[in-house]
């Protein structure tokens, strides 16, 4: 979901330009986009999931000295859309690995099918 209110939607930005991860991710053995943010701000990533969708993750910290964190997630066609809207508005390292996974998943879509992958492909 693309937000619709201009402020939503800059805040929105701003805060995938540093904090998010865009990549293909596998899920039983098939890929699909994905786009996440893990925080220890759980009102950082609600207000992400109430004004773009996806879903939000509790994730326990394995290490004692490590907080706990949240991860917001959106994958397959909202995520698409949400990478397509913001590729203009994104510094050059987000606008690369953004152009990257869509001509991945472009490839994968032109198949017919989703593609099967061995590892997930995240870059931060």
């Amino acid at each position: 979901m693309i937000p619709s209110n201009r402020d939503d939607f800059m805040w929105m930005i701003g805060l995938l330009e540093g904090e998010g991860c865009f990549g293909i991710a596998t899920s039983r053995g098939y890929s699909h986009v994905r786009i996440h943010v893990g925080m220890t701000d759980k009102d950082v990533v609600d207000r992400l999931k109430n004004i773009s969708g996806g879903w939000v993750l509790y994730c326990r910290s394995k290490e004692p000295k490590h907080k706990d964190q949240w991860r917001w997630e959106i994958t397959c066609k909202q995520a698409r859309e949400l990478m397509e809207t913001m590729l203009p508005f994104m510094g050059e390292r987000r606008k690369e690995r953004i152009t990257e996974v869509l001509k991945i998943d472009n490839q994968n879509r032109s198949r017919g099918r989703l593609t099967k992958h061995r590892k997930q492909e995240d870059v931060s």
